[in-house]
């Protein structure tokens, strides 16, 4: 027989977890609409295309690369979407990024989508790692105001749906 403080202790530990839970990723009205405006950052990208990079953030984004293997970082690269845009003037590269089972999280006008991806530039594997992506919807649509990724050249998580 189980002794009723054991039972009563596994209730408040059950109640306790109940909060986190709703926490977690739930469905939004707004959520493919989040997604798309990422899936057009990885489009845009691959076509070098700056004035959809435009469209998709708002002026001043933020590109943050964290430090490869996970270590801390002892300064913090960045570029904003504007140095983003006229580097793919230049670029002659073609690039492949996809993304796969994001978690996008969405309260009134802000969202956040933290997902697995990997890069290929010039049809070769380049590396993966995790993006996060920061959204506010204005008045005219869901637009990237930040992101940030980890670059992993060892390519551990692979994609699911195995090479491009």
């Amino acid at each position: 027989m189980t002794p009723p403080s054991l039972l009563a202790g596994l209730a408040l530990i059950t109640a306790l977890q109940v909060p986190f839970l709703h926490a977690a990723e739930t469905f939004h009205p707004d959520r493919n609409a989040v997604l798309s405006q990422v899936q057009g950052f990885f489009d845009a990208l691959g076509a070098n295309d700056g004035a959809a990079l435009a469209r998709i953030f708002v002026p001043g984004a933020q590109l943050t690369i964290a430090p490869r293997g996970g270590q801390p970082a002892t300064t913090v690269r960045q570029r904003t979407i504007e140095q983003q845009i006229e580097s793919a003037k230049s670029n002659k590269d073609t690039f492949l990024e996809r993304g796969w089972d994001p978690t996008v999280l969405i309260e009134g006008c802000i969202a956040t989508v933290w997902m697995p991806y990997d890069f290929h530039r010039n049809g070769q594997f380049s590396h993966n790692g995790i993006d996060v992506f920061v959204l506010m919807k204005l008045e005219d649509g869901w637009k990237i105001v930040s992101a940030a990724w980890t670059a992993e050249p060892g390519g551990v998580t692979k994609h699911p749906a195995g090479a491009p």
